[in-house]
Order: structure tokens, then sequence, then C-alpha cells
């Protein structure tokens, strides 16, 4: 054999070790090297400013006093001026009236002005288009136009980033979000505002799907677990701090453009972020790919043998797996009983999610403490999520998480029942407990819908669990507005009542769900079908942990 021969078989050798995933690229790049880190804190700024975009309805929009304004009475005022205008309030204003008055015959009238207790906000945009009386469904139309947004972006957003690149999709996200934004702050009147928070939240789907593929895509497996539940930190760091600014900025439309005004920052996107390899490689696009593969290793100092360059490929994730479709999984009775569990969860989490968020406007006590102990309870809520399931499992956490802030929720209603006006602060802590169980079960929902569902049809159904979700979204901020709209005893937690009762049911249901924590991922429907509810989780080995680790979908609840 000469010396040529061998060379040859060396370089076929060498060939087929080569022929490898992306993964195995950035084995050698690094999993989590100073280029991903340079993308992940982009990505999480943007999260941050999207989490004040949507935030913003609990401050511009949050629920105010208000009383019809005295005809003829110069400069009236919600708070009593003094003695002659608290009589002409008395003789004016029905007792417990926001929406009538009596006029100059002593009937009682609807009025068409109103004034308002201006002790959060000078002016907000409840009271600068009138969101009152016949107008406070406007109110609840604004909130879901956001969710709506949510989930028309959902369905575009990932197509669009399949289509032509998560960076497009990113810049193009993080521009619409951005003008949309501004343009909310200037527009006249409250139908505009309406159109304007559905692009808003369009705009913040396409950048977050972008935004969270992208991120996944260019870490190392290791590390795309921790830096999935990162990802959601930087969330709940976004809604805590949006506190600070809206207690320093009392006029919706300056707070509403500052917090804009900070997407102009993102226009680094353009330099910092690159296209994903993976995508471009999927796309057969592989001279760019190889472009952005050698900045990685020269910003990251690593040096990649030019062989690994020209073989690189990408593997067909689950080329071995058999072909199935939801029609073969709506033929498994175990498989459809699952998924319509975890569709109720998903729709019972975010609709109690992001209800009790908006709802913490409507709660008796300072608006601003309120707000900020709801955003702030989502940090420990998700430490929980990360660390339980290592000594509980994945089934046991979330199930309790889902009691636990159901049943502090529909609690509210004993605080009505035996309470007094002092033990109004009772119902905040309740409902700081409920958005705490909401907000772990979220987190550990999106796994465990991976864990249950085979591979062939994991991304559909987590993609109908979302979609079922964002529906949820859209009905939470009628629900957070039960109180303005039913008068009673009962206004204040009815919201709670509702979230509450969801969160147990589906709780409840969920104790059916298998145990799926360091297990292997099912790969066909019969395995989905055997996964083992009565198994020990701690009989895994610590291989199969390892694998786990490497395979598990990272947590994601800030879509």
């Amino acid at each position: 054999m000469t010396i040529h021969d061998v060379s040859d078989r060396e370089r076929l050798l060498l060939k087929i070790q080569t022929m490898v995933s992306f993964d195995s690229i950035l084995a050698i790049l690094g999993d989590f090297g100073k280029i991903q880190n340079i993308v992940f804190f982009a990505a999480a700024f943007r999260i941050i400013f999207s989490a004040w975009m949507g935030m913003l309805p609990v401050f511009v929009l949050g629920k105010r006093e208000y009383r019809c304004s005295l005809p003829g009475w110069e400069n009236d005022t919600y708070v009593v001026q003094n003695a002659a205008h608290e009589q002409m309030i008395n003789a004016t204003v029905p007792v417990g009236s926001k929406c009538t008055m009596y006029d100059l015959d002593g009937n009682e009238t609807r009025c068409s002005s109103w004034v308002y207790d201006q002790t959060y906000f000078t002016p907000s945009a409840v009271m600068e288009f009138n969101l009152v009386c016949e107008r406070m469904i406007y109110r609840s139309n604004a909130n879901m136009a956001f969710m709506l947004g949510l989930l028309v972006g959902g369905v575009i957003g990932g197509e669009l980033s399949d289509r032509f690149g998560r960076r497009k999709a990113l810049l193009c996200g993080v521009a619409l979000q951005g003008l949309a934004g501004i343009t909310s702050g200037l527009v006249p009147e409250v139908y505009s505002f309406i159109v304007m928070r559905f692009l808003i939240a369009v705009g913040g789907t396409f950048a977050y799907s972008a935004t969270f593929v992208l991120v996944m895509e260019m870490v190392g497996p290791s590390k795309r677990q921790l830096v999935g539940i990162c990802l959601n930190f930087f969330y709940a760091i976004g809604v805590s701090s949006l506190t600070l600014f809206a207690y320093f900025i009392r006029n919706w439309r300056h707070l509403t453009l500052v917090t804009s005004s900070f997407f102009a920052l993102l226009i680094s996107y353009w330099w910092l972020i690159p296209e994903s390899p993976r995508w471009l490689l999927a796309k057969d696009r592989k001279p760019e790919a190889i472009k952005i593969i050698r900045k990685i290793a020269r910003v990251n100092k690593r040096v990649l043998p030019e062989m690994y360059i020209e073989e690189l490929n990408v593997e067909q994730p689950g080329h071995h797996v058999k072909e199935e479709s939801l029609i073969h999984l709506a033929k498994s009775r175990t498989c459809m009983i699952r998924l319509f569990i975890l569709i109720l969860n998903w729709v019972a989490i975010s609709t109690a999610f992001y209800g009790l968020a908006l709802n913490s406007g409507n709660l008796s006590g300072d608006l601003y403490i309120n707000y900020l102990v709801m955003s702030l309870i989502e940090v420990p809520a998700y430490l929980f999520a990360l660390l339980a399931p290592y000594k509980l499992g994945r089934k046991i956490p979330h199930t309790f998480c889902m009691l636990l802030g159901g049943v502090a929720c529909v609690a509210s209603v004993f605080v009505v029942l035996f309470g007094n006006d002092g033990t109004e602060w009772v119902i905040t802590a309740l409902s700081t407990i409920g958005k705490f169980g909401a907000s772990a079960a979220f987190a550990s929902v999106y796994v465990y819908t991976a864990e249950v569902i085979p591979t062939p049809l994991r991304n559909r159904a987590v993609g109908i669990c979302g979609m079922c979700a964002r529906v949820g979204n859209m009905i939470s901020p009628y629900i957070s507005d039960l109180g303005e709209l039913i008068d009673g005893p009962y206004s204040d937690v009815l919201p709670l009542i509702v979230f509450g009762t969801l969160c147990v049911i589906a709780g409840i249901l969920s104790l059916f769900l298998p145990e799926t924590f360091r297990k292997h991922l099912p790969e066909t429907i019969a395995e989905a079908e055997a996964i083992d509810m009565k198994r020990a989780v701690y009989s895994i080995s610590e291989n199969s942990d390892k694998q786990q680790n490497e395979t598990e979908i990272p947590l994601n609840i800030t879509s």
C-alpha cells in the first residue's frame, strides 16, 4: 500500500468522522463562549424592554376611582375641595354611583363627563379616553387586542423565522414593536391605541420567537436548559423594573414614550446579532454558515480544523423515527387524554398568570407595591421550578404549584365572608401566592408537554397547547375586569375565584399525567403510551440523567 493510498484512506475516514452535527462543532467552538454571551445578553435586554411593553396596561389602563363631574363647577376634582364642594357632590351624585347624576328636575340620568382620582397617574389612558361606564369595555378590549397579537404573532412568527431567517425575523419584530410602542403614546383616540397594542404584541412575538430559537441554536447542548431558564429571569427583571419608571413618570403618554424609546438601542442588533449557522446549513447556504462559524471561532479564540468546516453537515433530527401524524395520536386514548389534560393546564396557567398580573392594579393598597410584589414573586417561582424536580420529580412540583395557586385564589372568598376593612391585605397576599403557583407551573408545563408527547409530534403538540393558551390570554383581561363590570361584595375577589377554580381543576387532572423527569424522551406513540406512571424517577442512571439534561427542552414562558 502506498503512502498516497494511506493518505486517501485517512482522508476518507476523517471525512466520515467529521460528517457531524453543528453541536459537534460547538463542542470545539465552546458551548457558551464570548459570542454566545453577546447574543444572549443582547436577547436578554430585548426581553426586558418587551416585558415593559406587555405590562404597561397595569399602569396606563389600571383601575381608577371616578364619579360624574359636577355641572357648572369649574375645576371640579375627585378629591373634595371644601364644604361647599362636598355638599354639591352629595346633592348631585347618587350615593355609590359612578355613571349617573341628578338633573335639575331631580331625575337620575347618565353623565357624559367624569373626574378621576389622580393619586397614581395624571393622567392615565383611562382618564384621557374616558374608559369608564359604557366605555369600560374598551379597556378590556385593549388588553384583549394585545393577547390576540400574541396569538397572531406566534402563528406567523415561526413561519417568518423559518423561511427568512432568525436574524431578519428578529430585526423586523424589534422594529415593529418599537415603532408601535412609540405610536401608542401619541395616538389621539382609543381605537388607534387598541390597534397599536395589537401590533406591539405581534412584533414582540416575532422577536421573541426568533430570539429564543437563535439563542438555543447557538449554545451547546449542555447549556440550553440553563440559558432557557435565565431568559425567564430577565423577563422577571423587566416586569419588576417597570415599577421604577411608572413611579417617577406619572403621565401615561410620557411613560409609554420613554419605555418604547429604549428599543432604539436595539438598532445595535444589526451589527451584534449574526444569523444562525444552523439555520443557514439547513437552508443549504453553507458558505454563509462557514463565514459565521469562523467568526465565532475567532471571537471565542478557538481553533477549528479546516477539515471540520469543509465536511460540516446538519443531522436530520428524527430521521430514524417512524413518521407519525396527529391522526395516529388521536387513535391513542392514553395520549389524547394526556394531551387534553396538558391543554387544560396551559389554558388555566396562562389565564391565571396574565390575569393576576393585570389584576394587580385592581387590588386594594398601594398600586406600585402590589405590582412590584406580584412581579418579584416570579423569581423564587422560577427557582422552585428549576430545582424541585431534582428531588421530587416533574409531576409532584407541577401539581403542587397548580393547586397552591388555585386554592390561594379561591380562598380569597373567605376574606369577604369573614373579614373586614382591616383584612383587605390578605386578598393581596393570596393573589401573590396565586401568582407564585401560576409562574412556577408555567415554567414547568412547557417542558412537561415536551416530555409526554413523542418526538414526531412534539412541536405540533406544543404549538396546539400554546394556541389554546393564547385563547386563555385573550379571556384573562375580561376576567380581571369582572370586579368593575359586576358590582357587589364579591367584586374584588371574583377574578381570583375564576382563576383559582381553573387552576384547581387543571391541577387535579395533572395527577393523571405520568412522571417524566430523568426519563428518555419518547420517540414514538407506543413509547409515549408505555411511560410507567408508577416507576420511581430516582432509579435512572447518571448516564441517563446526563442525556436528559442535554435533550431537555428549555423552560419558556415569556413568549
